[in-house]
């Protein structure tokens, strides 16, 4: 799909930030792909019975050898599964693994006795599980790869593929302050996931919980270029539609605003809209406000009273209006993600969403995907550092936009 011509790449470097860092490296990613070839790929979209078939032979799990896997370091905490996450080493093969231990009580047995048991949870690991594998025999690339869920009398562990740079909150603070290096260097990042959540649209499924926590970015010898993986499906569902309900999908800075309504909504469009929270936050290290909730945040009301647009161009970050930090096709992409009105927000180019501006309309995002592609391996193992998010939101008590 051409571009816009009305929205031009204008980079304004910001002195103050720093020296330029990784040049090298940015130049390579621009010449680097986010996907394989999706002209060659037949979606078809996975089917209710589909998750459940995967949910029943999932739940013949394999026993727990603690001598198989051997302790590296832990990654990071699983509160809502009440769980962790370590990097382990596999004696089979020596490669580093990533295992989510759970508690049984919070696991059950199978899907059935999950929500016997936890009804109204939002938060459901057998749908993870199934998902993963259905993604898998989709030969879906920007997943972790499951290796297996095990159990022993006390957890349940969940082991898959290891990435070896973290999560994307993390990888962004290590990046460049310079702001032209920095968008450089995030455009194929952010192109890869913007392909990642239309891949998973087009397979029927909305992630739900998309955030800079629940994209992994994952380096492979043969590529120079770093690779975005998404996790934790435990929010996901199938279909455009969601029906409203008490027990809320996704964090509270991401969550589409239409997710609070009593009506359903679509859930494509509100991913799209989590989309746009993850570039403001990978580029800027910040985040515009603590929650969507209604009349919970003066940023998030000033947000709505004044549309996305203007928004972002009266908004400070470190003292610097976003204009001088963000390039203008940035800006414009950001603004189309962020519609408060899910009629006027960007979609990912979905067939079903054929009345709505595609967000490959940008020219900001990496244009020659044919020609990238042939430079990707996307590899279905690697190693992983996950380390947590040390982000945080600007407060709502000292808004820093000005009308």
């Amino acid at each position: 799909m051409a571009p816009n011509r009305r929205n031009k790449r204008v980079y304004r470097r910001l002195e103050s930030l720093g020296k330029v860092a990784n040049a090298g490296e940015a130049e390579t990613l621009t010449r680097c792909t986010p996907c394989p070839a999706r002209k060659s790929v037949s979606f078809q979209p996975i089917e209710q019975h589909d998750l459940e078939e995967s949910m029943r032979s999932l739940s013949s799990m394999m026993p727990w050898d603690s001598g198989r896997f051997r302790f590296a370091r832990k990654l990071q905490d699983a509160p809502r599964n009440h769980g962790r996450v370590d990097e382990m080493l596999c004696e089979d093969d020596g490669l580093a693994v990533a295992v989510k231990s759970m508690p049984n009580w919070w696991v059950q047995l199978g899907q059935e006795d999950f929500r016997k048991k936890y009804p109204k949870q939002v938060e459901q690991p057998w749908r993870d599980f199934a998902m993963l594998k259905e993604l898998q025999s989709h030969n879906f690339p920007y997943m972790c790869n499951l290796v297996g869920i095990f159990r022993d009398q006390e957890m349940t562990y969940m082991v898959s593929s290891l990435a070896t740079e973290g999560d994307l909150s993390s990888w962004s603070q290590k990046q460049s302050l310079d702001s032209e290096t920095r968008e450089t260097v995030a455009r194929p990042i952010a192109t890869q996931l913007l392909d990642a959540v239309r891949w998973l649209h087009d397979l029927g499924i909305a992630h739900g919980d998309l955030s800079l926590e629940n994209v992994l970015i994952t380096r492979v010898a043969a590529c120079s270029m770093p690779q975005v993986k998404l996790i934790d499906f435990g929010m996901s569902t199938l279909g455009r539609m969601c029906a409203p309900g008490s027990d809320l999908a996704g964090k509270d800075i991401f969550r589409a605003p239409e997710v609070y309504n009593t009506v359903e909504y679509d859930a494509f469009l509100a991913d799209s809209f989590s989309l746009g929270l993850c570039l403001y936050g990978m580029v800027l290290l910040a985040y515009p406000w603590e929650t969507t909730a209604p009349g919970k945040s003066t940023s998030f009301d000033q947000f709505k009273r004044m549309g996305a647009a203007l928004f972002l161009k009266t908004k400070k970050v470190r003292g610097q209006f976003l204009p001088n930090l963000c390039s203008a096709g940035l800006m414009g992409l950001m603004a189309g993600l962020l519609a408060a009105e899910p009629k006027k927000r960007f979609c990912l180019g979905e067939s079903c969403l054929q009345d709505h501006i595609s967000a490959w309309t940008s020219p900001w995002l990496c244009s020659d995907l044919a020609e990238l592609a042939e430079k990707v391996v996307l590899d279905k193992r690697g190693d992983s550092s996950c380390t947590l998010s040390t982000m945080v939101p600007d407060s709502d008590s000292d808004s820093d936009s000005e009308e």
